[in-house]
C-alpha cells in the first residue's frame, strides 16, 4: 500500500515571540546567531520590589537552557522606533543557575524571598533603552529565569541578541523553540473510495463505483 506523508518544513531564522506576563507560563528562548523579538506587555500591574528592580511594571518572562558551556554576553533593547528598537526604558534580573525551569527559588520572587541564598546573575535597573546582559561561566543544562520589565508602559518590541557568538562563547538551546515532532507515521484513507476514470479522449473524469487498487 502507498503511504500519503504530508511534510512540513519549519524555519527558525529570526525568532518572534509573544511575552508572558508570570513566572509559571515562562517561554523558552535562545538566542543565538539571530535577534529575538517580541512585543512588550503593557498595563500589567508591577510585581513590587524585586532584586535589584524597585518596581516591575509589564513583566515578561523567560528562560533559557544552555546548550554550550561559556560565558554569554546579550544586547537588550525596547523601543517602537523600528529597526532598532531602543528609544524605551527597558530593566531585567537573571536568576540561575537551575536544572528546570523554576518559579520557587528565585532570590527576592515573590516579594520577600529573601532567606535563600542569592542566585540573581545580572540585574539593572537603569533609565536606559539599552542594557547589557552577562551570565558568566554557564554550564550546559543549567537553565537560567530572565525577567523584563516595560517601566514607561508604552508598546514597543524588546529585542535580545547575543553578542559574543563563537568559540569559546556559550550558547543557548534552540531545540526548546523550535522542536517539533510530528509523531508516528500517519495512513489518511477513507472508509468509504470512490474511483474514477477518464475517458478515451482523458476529458472530463466520470465516476464509477469500484474498488480501490493500491500500488
Amino acid at each position: 500500500m502507498k503511504k500519503i506523508y504530508i511534510i512540513f518544513t519549519i524555519f527558525c531564522l529570526n525568532f518572534i515571540y509573544a511575552q508572558s506576563p508570570t513566572c509559571d507560563t515562562a517561554s523558552a528562548f535562545c538566542a543565538g546567531g539571530s535577534t529575538l523579538t517580541f512585543a512588550n506587555s503593557t498595563n500589567v500591574p508591577s510585581l513590587g520590589g524585586i532584586g535589584c528592580l524597585s518596581t516591575t511594571p509589564n513583566p515578561a518572562w523567560f528562560y533559557m537552557t544552555i546548550s554550550q558551556s561559556g560565558t554569554l554576553n546579550f544586547l537588550l533593547t525596547q523601543g517602537s522606533n523600528a529597526p532598532n528598537y531602543n528609544n524605551q526604558d527597558v530593566d531585567f534580573i537573571v536568576w540561575g543557575p537551575f536544572t528546570a525551569p523554576n518559579c520557587t527559588d528565585l532570590y527576592g520572587f515573590p516579594v520577600g524571598n529573601t532567606t535563600i541564598p542569592n542566585n540573581v546573575v545580572d540585574c539593572s535597573y537603569s533609565g536606559s533603552a539599552t542594557e547589557n546582559v552577562d551570565i558568566v561561566g554557564a554550564v550546559a543544562g543549567q537553565v537560567y529565569m530572565v525577567l523584563i520589565t516595560n517601566f514607561s508602559n508604552q508598546a514597543g518590541q524588546i529585542t535580545l541578541t547575543q553578542t559574543n557568538s563563537g568559540i569559546g562563547a556559550g550558547a543557548t538551546d534552540c531545540n526548546v523553540v523550535c522542536g517539533v515532532s510530528l509523531g508516528p507515521d500517519q495512513i489518511f484513507c477513507s472508509t468509504s473510495v470512490t474511483c474514477y476514470t477518464l475517458d478515451a479522449n482523458f476529458n472530463s473524469p466520470t465516476t464509477q463505483p469500484g474498488t480501490p487498487v493500491f500500488v
